[in-house]
């Protein structure tokens, strides 16, 4: 955040000429630009991008799977609550100041934040029984896909998501911590028991997200044929690969 700050100090003291659009490309220690990155691609791809933006991510995670159903152009897609990572990104003057008043007081992750001022998707696009797809609005955010950077995970030890990359642990020869699963596993189901639960546990949907997809996708938990002590979701493992995973409720990452 301390760069949105200074972008604010020198626009207020007249260096960008009291421009709003003025734009400043955002870049993390540990992103990773694709081979053809130049300046003059960034501006080809940006000149695709809707003129209301005031945030355009370079790249990202899409943890929920469901960025495909946004996309408005030819390599450009709109933001939602399950877009992931500030690895790089362009913001314009209009965008830090909005970026500021949303992440002020910062109460989750930076990304998370924002990307939890939304619009409904107009028409409505239902996604599961209880949840309409919506758009992030502020800042006016986009993504550009394909993506022109990534996260380096083999040469950075550390992610607010997680404690250590098992990219960067297996390339630099670490012990895999004990939370990473390093036997080959075939195609296997995933399960998750309760030994007590109440109504409120039962009205909720849980999925399963983990390394094996690149955490692109949820895999619904259902419950089991055995009875409703368990739910299970089948994932396809490749064989040899550690293996991460998180339990989500409602669609939602935060839960």
């Amino acid at each position: 955040m301390q760069i949105w700050l200074d972008i604010m100090k020198h626009h207020g003291e007249g260096k960008y000429h009291g421009n709003e659009r003025s734009q400043f490309l955002v870049v993390e220690d540990d992103c990773e630009f694709a081979p053809d990155f130049s300046d003059e691609l960034v501006e080809a791809r940006l000149a695709e991008v809707p003129d209301d933006w005031q945030l355009v991510f370079l790249g990202g995670v899409d943890a929920m799977g469901l960025q495909p159903l946004l996309q408005i152009s030819p390599g450009v897609r709109r933001v939602y609550n399950g877009s992931r990572e500030t690895t790089a990104y362009v913001i314009n003057v209009e965008g830090v100041r909005e970026a500021l008043r949303v992440c002020f007081p910062l109460c989750w992750q930076l990304d998370t934040m924002l990307t939890l001022n939304s619009r409904l998707c107009d028409p409505p696009l239902w996604v599961s029984e209880d949840m309409m797809l919506s758009y992030t609005v502020r800042p006016m955010s986009y993504i550009l896909w394909p993506p022109l950077a990534v996260q380096n995970k083999r040469d950075f030890r550390t992610d607010v998501q997680k404690d250590e990359h098992p990219e960067f642990l297996r390339s630099n020869s670490y012990n895999v911590a004990p939370s990473i699963i390093d036997a080959p596993l075939p195609a296997t189901s995933a399960l998750l028991a309760f030994d007590e639960f109440d109504a409120e546990v039962l009205e909720r949907t849980y999925a399963l997200v983990g390394s094996w997809d690149d955490w692109a996708a949820f895999h619904p938990l259902h419950f089991s044929g055995l009875g409703r002590e368990a739910l299970v979701a089948e994932v396809d493992i490749p064989p040899g690969a550690p293996v991460e995973f998180q339990v989500v409720r409602d669609n939602d990452w935060n839960q």
